[in-house]
Parts: C-alpha cells; sequence; structure tokens
C-alpha cells in the first residue's frame, strides 16, 4: 500500500510506533511481562503482536538496539521508535497516545 500511497500523494497517521508502551526503556533487559503485569488493553494487544513478531528475547535484542541508539543521541526510546517511522516515506505524522489515569504504568 505504501508505494501506492507515495505515487498518488496520500499519506499515513501512523498509530503504534512505540508498541504500546512496550517500546520504552522500562521493557530493556527485563523478563518477559506474564499477563497479569499488562494492564491496560494497549498492552495487551501490542503484546500479542510482540509475540506474533518474534519471541521475546528477538524483542529484547531490538529494545537493546533502539537503547543503544537513543543513548548515543541523548534521546529515549519511543523518540527513536517514533523518528524511525515518521522517516518512512508514506508517514505524514505520527499519533502517540497517552492514557487519563495511568502514570508509571500503573493504573489509577
Amino acid at each position: 500500500m505504501a508505494p501506492y500511497c507515495q505515487q498518488n500523494s496520500i499519506h499515513f497517521l501512523a498509530y503504534g510506533a512505540v508498541v504500546g508502551g512496550l517500546l520504552t526503556e522500562r521493557y530493556v533487559g527485563q523478563p518477559e511481562p506474564p499477563p497479569a503485569a499488562l494492564n491496560t488493553a494497549s498492552l495487551v494487544k501490542y503484546k500479542q503482536m510482540q509475540n506474533a513478531w518474534g519471541s521475546w528475547e528477538a524483542f529484547q535484542n531490538l529494545l537493546a538496539t533502539l537503547a543503544g541508539i537513543a543513548q548515543r543521541y541523548n534521546a529515549s526510546v519511543p523518540n527513536v521508535a517514533v523518528r524511525y517511522v515518521l522517516d518512512r516515506p508514506a508517514v505524514a505524522a505520527v499519533i502517540v497516545g497517552a492514557r487519563l489515569g495511568v502514570a508509571d504504568g500503573d493504573a489509577v
């Protein structure tokens, strides 16, 4: 779809660039979270997507790579992930979600 959109000046508004919060420093070097720790519908959905993508070990390799890039540029893991998505030719903007009542990953 991306080539068609580029040829026709159609752009994407992308979402999910931080995988519901899984692409953050909080999960770098951490064991796979148990289902009970996935305290939002977004985390549950994106964890299922991560499982389909690959193993937790492979995801940790991705997180470590993003963390290394983030450190090099004095940025955060989510910043690197969003920048990557923004650099795709057909992407016009990234929608980064925020939820009221969720602070530091704990439901209020």
